[in-house]
């Protein structure tokens, strides 16, 4: 275990895999069109810059950090999709680098093989490559981690602020940190429980504080203003306050009872199974902890199995949620892989490691450079058909040629319409009806109507269409989209 900073400088291989993972997750960042919940996401950062605040909703949105980081990048880099998905991308590989980190704690082969495990996994690249909350989350689990370890092992000023600004960022990130939270703190009393029954290699007197009150009213200060900050909306809605604890009666309601999202008990076994070979031979490797071994080992094997278990247990399971179950399973692989190396299974282990990690490989590829809208794939979920660009294809490429086609008329009529919201916000005259109203006048550039609706719409309009059959995404019923040939001649049948 190093104190000094060395142990977080990244080495020559440590950068070979850092660029890998770069790599993978920048390269046609926005060939998959926006996703259902990046629109809403897109929507409120627009909110936010309109307004200057955000306003927290416990009953329906996550916490308020990943729209303010996701307002820095658009004050940047400008408004579209590769602009609201990199600081993900960022996330994403930040905590690959923090699993290197680790090697101040753990075997240093042992982090490097999860590492290279989450650099190509098909879920850390899939969701790392996508502007959702779950990254912020699996980031601050890891920063939390690190903390942990460091208070177990020299209790010092610097881990006391990484532990708390972990818990913090958890805390703005997603209601789940509480799941989470009690998982690390209920692996503390079993872990001392079975080191009753089979020791740790390791088990020592924890070191006193090397800070003081000053510095924990410090730590505790800065965490409550930071909460404060986000969940007022920059001082400017202290009601929002209120939904840090009004949220845990609303998702108890939602995580008992599933709303459309369900799945069986057995569903993350199968995406591992399916998908994730290097975690699922992570799982089996905790069998190996129950032995002798070290207190860190151990200790992440139960806040992983514990963590598991819980979202087992929970009806509501959503696909992309697996990376903040996951994360523990792939440094147990590498720990175990690291254990072998000087014992005979060294080419058993070294090889089961290998096809694990080629079999990611592959499905990483298809899945986000060629299958990345595929209902066939079961992290694909609610995603946006690449219908879409049915419309966004001859409607960007004329505002290209003509800026003043963004002020092109539209009409709008369906009961689910994300992320069009987000995606046409800067189209001043697109409006979005009521399904069952008539637009007056019914004609204009485009018209995108659900199709039981399309036929009144045929009798109304006075001027030439082209027509297509349009699915915005699974689950959603068939749209009918009416492209004007006085606006895009190229359409004509």
């Amino acid at each position: 275990m190093k104190s000094n900073l060395e142990g977080w400088k990244p080495k020559g291989m440590d950068w070979a895999i850092l660029l890998v993972a770069l790599a993978v997750r920048l390269a046609l960042l926005d060939v998959k069109p926006a996703h259902f919940d990046e629109g809403v996401n897109g929507w409120f950062v627009d909110q936010l810059v309109k307004t200057g605040t955000f306003k927290y909703d416990p009953s329906n949105y996550h916490g308020p950090f990943h729209f303010y980081v996701l307002f820095i990048s658009q004050v940047l880099f400008g408004r579209g999709l590769w602009q609201l998905r990199i600081p993900v991308v960022i996330a994403s590989v930040l905590t690959i680098w923090l699993i290197i980190a680790l090697r101040r704690h753990l075997p240093e082969g042992a982090c490097r093989i999860a590492a290279v495990a989450m650099a190509i996994s098909p879920a850390f690249v899939f969701y790392g490559r996508y502007s959702i909350h779950e990254p912020w989350l699996l980031l601050f689990l890891v920063m939390f981690l690190h903390g942990v370890y460091g208070l177990v092992r020299e209790n010092g000023v610097r881990d006391l602020w990484i532990t708390a600004m972990a818990l913090v960022g958890m805390v703005l990130t997603k209601e789940t940190y509480l799941l989470h939270g009690v998982a690390f703190a209920l692996a503390v009393p079993c872990l001392l429980l079975w080191e009753k029954v089979v020791p740790s290699t390791d088990a020592a007197a924890l070191p006193g504080p090397k800070w003081n009150s000053l510095d924990l009213w410090r730590v505790g200060g800065a965490g409550v203003a930071l909460l404060v900050f986000f969940y007022s909306g920059n001082f400017q809605n202290f009601a929002g306050l209120t939904g840090l604890w009004e949220t845990f009666t609303i998702w108890a309601e939602t995580g008992s009872d599933g709303h459309g999202h369900e799945k069986p008990w057995w569903y993350w076994l199968a995406l591992m199974w399916k998908l994730e070979w290097p975690v699922l031979l992570g799982l089996a490797a905790c069998v190996r902890f129950l032995l002798p071994s070290t207190r860190a080992a151990r200790y992440l094997t139960i806040y992983g199995a514990g963590t598991l278990l819980a979202y087992t247990l929970i009806a509501y399971k959503t696909p992309w949620c697996n990376i903040a179950i996951y994360w523990p399973f792939l440094l147990l692989l590498g720990i175990v892989v690291h254990e072998a190396m000087g014992t005979r299974l060294r080419w058993p282990a070294l090889a089961l490691a290998m096809i694990a990690l080629w079999h990611s490989a592959w499905h990483m590829a298809r899945l986000n450079f060629v299958d990345y809208t595929s209902d066939n794939e079961p992290y694909v979920y609610v995603q946006t058909y690449e219908d879409i660009n049915l419309l966004l294809d001859p409607l960007f490429e004329k505002v290209k040629d003509d800026p003043t086609a963004m002020h092109l008329p539209g009409h709008i009529l369906s009961r689910s319409v994300y992320p069009l919201p987000w995606v046409l916000a800067e189209f001043t005259r697109v409006v979005f009806h009521d399904r069952e109203s008539m637009p007056q006048p019914p004609d204009a550039a485009f018209i995108l109507v659900d199709e039981d609706q399309a036929e009144r719409f045929r009798a109304a309009l006075k001027e030439d269409y082209a027509e297509h059959p349009v699915r915005l995404r699974s689950g959603q019923e068939p749209l009918v989209l009416f492209m004007n040939l006085s606006e895009f001649p190229h359409l004509a049948p």
